[in-house]
């Protein structure tokens, strides 16, 4: 997977030429059917699939269209909205809707996108997981060539540990937000997601604006060369992560794992480390503007003579005091 801003993005703006298939579940007047399924039946590409407010079913997506709520947040849909096989050259958007799981059904992805050469686009819509029993993503993508999500929320559930009829404590493996595979090529921009599985992604030279990260799984991705702005990260694990040569600008990381995580010649203006776990990660060669570390965990890190500029409280330059004698290759004697 690369997570990149591309031109797709500008599809956002509705298809000139399209014509207007309007679905109403009540079938009103105007309307020319029931069910988004049946206008994607009769739908060529280009077309525009108008949704009014309303509960639908679930349908598929194989050709270019767009379909739109004429008003946010009120379609919803139950079920796996499937978009796969879209042809090069064209451009599937769906804005605004509100996709789900079905309850009592089976627990799958509200949204899977598979083996799509052409551009998927979600713009202002919400996807939440399935039960927290269940390990299905709120969206699956995978062997995709570009899918951007804008103005998006997704949502998983996290694992719980419950106790059974045995009075045994057990584990649930909860359901992510966000799961890609297969060298996926993905934007985000003006996005939450929370409970995304993005382990072992290779980001190199990403562009990731206004997104908030929270409870995420993150380790080992590859965000060398990347530029993060304005993006909170809270709750994650980012263990072996790698920011190499990366620039973060105004990027607050809260009560994150980032062990072992490369900042090495990175550009870093703005950026805030609270209460994580920083031990043995690498500043070698680090640039920092306006940077502030509070009650984090810096235990042999590498570069910490490049740390000059950090902001930090006098109780964590004192509980520091041991990592700052250990880097200069003071010994410290009992008193």
């Amino acid at each position: 997977m690369k997570l990149r801003t591309a031109a797709i993005l500008l599809a956002l703006a509705l298809p000139a030429r399209a014509d207007v298939i309007v679905v109403d579940v009540d079938f009103e007047a105007g309307a020319d059917v029931r069910q988004i399924s049946q206008a994607m039946a009769i739908a060529q590409s280009g077309d525009t699939i108008l949704v009014r407010p309303g509960l639908y079913k679930a349908f598929e997506v194989t050709t270019g269209v767009s379909i739109v709520s004429d008003i946010i947040d009120i379609v919803n849909v139950e079920g796996t909205v499937r978009v796969h096989d879209v042809p090069a050259g064209q451009t599937v958007i769906l804005r605004s809707l509100v996709l789900h799981y079905v309850d009592g059904a089976p627990a799958l992805p509200p949204l899977e996108i598979r083996d799509c050469d052409g551009a998927v686009v979600l713009d202002t819509c919400q996807l939440v997981a399935g039960p927290w029993t269940e390990p299905h993503p709120a969206a699956l993508v995978e062997n995709c060539a570009a899918v951007s999500f804008t103005h998006c929320k997704l949502n998983g559930a996290q694992g719980l540990s419950i106790q059974d009829e045995t009075l045994q404590f057990v584990t649930s493996p909860g359901s992510p937000a966000l799961v890609v595979q297969d060298g996926s090529h993905v934007a985000l921009l003006d996005c939450e997601l929370r409970g995304c599985n993005l382990s072992n992604v290779q980001a190199g030279g990403a562009a990731v604006r206004r997104v908030v990260l929270e409870n995420c799984r993150l380790t080992g991705v590859a965000l060398a060369d990347a530029a993060l702005v304005d993006v909170t990260v809270r709750g994650c694990r980012l263990d072996l992560a790698s920011f190499a040569l990366a620039r973060l600008e105004r990027v607050t990381f809260e009560d994150c794992l980032l062990t072992q995580a490369d900042f090495l010649e990175g550009k870093l203006a703005s950026v805030r480390f609270h209460d994580c776990d920083l031990a043995r990660a690498d500043f070698r060669g680090v640039r920092l503007q306006r940077c502030e570390l509070r009650g984090s965990d810096l235990t042999g890190v590498q570069g910490i003579d490049s740390l000059r500029g950090l902001a930090m409280a006098w109780s964590d330059i004192v509980d520091m005091a041991g990592v700052w004698a250990a880097a200069l290759g003071i010994e410290v004697l009992e008193d």
